[in-house]
């Protein structure tokens, strides 16, 4: 009888150690599965932060390219001669780039848009200097024919993280142009 009781009291005392083991294996499971998930999340934020910078930036290098051309398109398109000034500058402000969707006017730069300047210099010999045009003389540039421009495309926008950043993005793309 003596025995049966401690044999009994044994095994109440093994079960409520079984027990407890399980209660810890499982607390040890759930910490570890909390902290691989907010690894994971982690991860998942910096790779979207920097897509997203990425497709800004390609939109930006797109942009300007395209400022680029609409810049010579303008100075081929201007009559010098009879108008008496050069082309100098052409800005524009993008609101947003959405596939299937116009950009309404007076887009803001905050909300996700780009802002764009271009300015335009000349290069020549013996080019009219008159009205507005920016003339930089080209008395080093002994190979350089006829009249070229210098087309300078800068692309502003804001950071999407820190909207509130005084300070923009900026990218820059420098052409030099013969005419």
């Amino acid at each position: 009888m003596i025995y049966s009781t401690i044999l009994h009291n044994l095994q109440h005392k093994m079960r409520t150690h079984r027990e407890g083991f399980s209660l810890i294996t499982a607390i040890f499971v759930i910490v570890l599965m909390a902290t691989v998930t907010s690894l994971i999340l982690n991860t998942t934020g910096k790779v979207i932060k920097e897509t997203t910078m990425q497709y800004r930036n390609e939109q930006a290098r797109l942009l300007a390219k395209s400022y680029t051309e609409l810049a010579l398109l303008s100075v081929m398109g201007h009559d010098r001669a009879t108008l008496g000034n050069c082309v100098t500058r052409v800005q524009g402000t993008i609101n947003t780039l959405q596939i299937g969707q116009a950009n309404p006017a007076g887009g803001n730069v905050d909300n996700g848009g780009y802002t764009v300047t271009t300015d335009i210099q000349y290069i020549a010999n013996g080019f009219p200097a008159s009205g507005t045009c920016t003339i930089l003389n080209a008395q080093d540039l002994t190979s350089l024919q006829g009249p070229n421009m210098i087309i300078d495309v800068y692309v502003r926008y804001q950071d999407p993280d820190q909207p509130t950043a005084v300070h923009q993005i900026t990218y820059h793309r420098r052409t030099l142009q013969k005419l």
